[in-house]
């Protein structure tokens, strides 16, 4: 535990001194991106890394998801792109994504043990596995444990499967459009159970 606590305060290390190195650099990323670890931030900062400067080309990498609008964002990234910055900024994400690995490694095997159980999380990962591929899947197996293991860590309660894979008003909702969506696709109307 206290290796991983170690590398969790390694990873806010570096993550900080991006912030303050693209702060120094009047590149004001953090009021157009939630996460300077999410998509958007690191693709912006990796193209900045590999030489663009164009504000325009920079929001365009931007995720879907994103609610920035490109105008604020294209704002936010004219900056002083100063040559010992971008060292230290390019140091300081090659340092985060080393511990972000290591970090991610032993969920990672985790979920390989998990796949071939019986239990509900095997059951997801398989079934994430046949959706998105295998890479893809066990990620998705690993995110899944890490937000079971925070939430036991958070609410400090022992693990309940039937908590961490409850259905959702939301889910439900979309498993409803997605079988009316199939019926009517086959020419079959969906009746309510009585």
């Amino acid at each position: 535990m206290r290796h991983r606590s170690e590398m969790l305060g390694d990873s806010a290390r570096q993550l900080q001194l991006m912030q303050k190195t693209l702060a120094e650099t009047n590149i004001k990323i953090q009021h157009v991106f939630s996460d300077i670890d999410g998509t958007s931030a690191q693709a912006t900062i990796t193209a900045i890394l590999q030489g663009e400067r164009d504000p325009a080309k920079l929001a365009d990498l931007r995720d879907g998801r994103c609610r920035s609008s490109v105008s604020a964002i294209t704002g936010a990234l004219k900056g002083d792109y100063r040559e010992e910055h971008l060292f230290v900024l390019g140091q300081s994400q090659s340092a985060w994504r080393k511990v972000a690995s290591r970090l991610a490694k032993p969920l990672r095997m985790g979920v390989f043990g998990l796949q071939k159980s019986n239990a509900k999380l095997g059951d997801y990962v398989r079934k994430m596995k046949a959706r998105l591929g295998k890479a893809e899947g066990i990620v998705a197996g690993a995110h899944k444990l890490a937000r079971i293991i925070y939430g036991m860590i958070k609410n400090q309660k022992p693990y309940n499967g039937a908590e961490a894979f409850k259905t959702t008003p939301q889910t439900a909702a979309r498993r409803r459009r997605n079988l009316e969506r199939q019926a009517a696709a086959l020419g079959l109307q969906l009746v309510a159970a009585v």
